[in-house]
């Protein structure tokens, strides 16, 4: 996008001439030139993505009909200065990352914490552990606690000393986008 530099001729031009539009974004004035479709059918990935695109208004929408979840939102955009839609519409694209999972202090035993790290662009709103036996079933499940920042899970049943578990942690953000990270832990 050019920087105009509008006059005082120019500095109230609203609207559309011939392939020129004229708009004002987070009240600043811009020029943008009209973007021409082509005659031909979208491919199979474009189509994939004008899907993707409106289950993503479809999620913004609902989430800025919410005035808990708008309030989240108009925050960031203040704060990017980015349009509210846009936001919205952004986070439903990024899913949150599980960047690591601490297990030095799980033995084994009921109540030891397992804590997670988990981002995200805009809000980590739950984090779920799981932990398997060396078959692949679960052992145990359940949701971690958000505390001073870190999300932690605690323990709920014993494992044998010498067993090797898969622990897997699930971070989601507001519109439900997953973020997976597993890593084997022997239980010592």
């Amino acid at each position: 996008m050019a920087k105009v530099e509008f006059n005082a001729i120019t500095s109230h031009f609203q609207g559309k001439l011939g392939d020129i539009r004229f708009r004002n974004y987070l009240g600043r004035k811009i020029v943008v030139l009209r973007s021409k479709p082509s005659g031909a059918p979208p491919t199979e990935a474009q189509q994939q993505v004008r899907e993707s695109f409106l289950l993503a208004v479809a999620y913004a929408k609902g989430a800025l009909g919410s005035p808990t979840t708008r309030a989240l939102y108009e925050e960031r955009a203040r704060l990017k200065q980015q349009p509210l839609f846009s936001v919205a519409i952004g986070d439903y694209f990024k899913s949150p990352m599980v960047n690591a999972i601490d297990a030095t202090g799980y033995h084994g035993h009921i109540g030891d914490p397992i804590k997670v790290t988990a981002t995200d662009d805009f809000e980590v709103v739950s984090v779920d552990v799981v932990i398997r036996d060396a078959a692949d079933a679960v052992l145990e499940q359940g949701p971690a606690a958000l505390i001073a920042g870190q999300w932690t899970y605690a323990a709920t049943t014993v494992v044998a000393a010498g067993d090797t578990v898969k622990i897997e942690a699930t971070a989601k953000d507001h519109p439900g986008n997953p973020g997976v990270k597993t890593m084997p832990w022997l239980i010592a």
